[in-house]
């Protein structure tokens, strides 16, 4: 890892804890296991980024807070820094005005947006 991670992985570093934005019913990203707690292929995604930035921040005991989020709040929750980690499934949206998900990500705050992007074309 280099010297100037930036500012997310910095913030993650220091705080000792990453904070992980997740869909509640989202069939087979992530929803409710038996225990309550979200499963599903995003949150084993998830699992599999903050076992890599353990050693990698050398942080072995490093914390994970899970967050909720949607399709409204999830991209201002990483802007604003309330989560580090966004990990769903998601499809890239061409709006009319051609600025789709990635395109509204400001990046002066860098989070990290993971998960199966799918894109669907119209009869070809």
């Amino acid at each position: 890892m280099s010297a100037n991670a930036g500012p997310t992985l910095d913030n993650i570093k220091s705080s000792n804890a990453i904070s992980i934005g997740y869909r509640e019913a989202s069939i087979p990203f992530s929803y409710p296991g038996a225990d309550q707690k979200p499963i599903g292929l995003s949150m084993d995604l998830c699992a599999h980024v903050v076992d890599r930035l353990k050693p990698d921040l050398s942080l072995s005991d490093l914390r994970v807070n899970l967050t909720p989020v949607n399709s409204l709040n999830r991209i201002p929750l990483i802007q604003n820094g309330t989560i580090d980690i966004d990990c769903e499934g998601t499809r890239q949206q061409q709006k009319a005005s051609g600025r789709g998900i990635i395109q509204r990500i400001d990046l002066r705050r860098p989070g990290v947006l993971v998960g199966a992007c799918t894109k669907w074309a119209r009869n070809a």
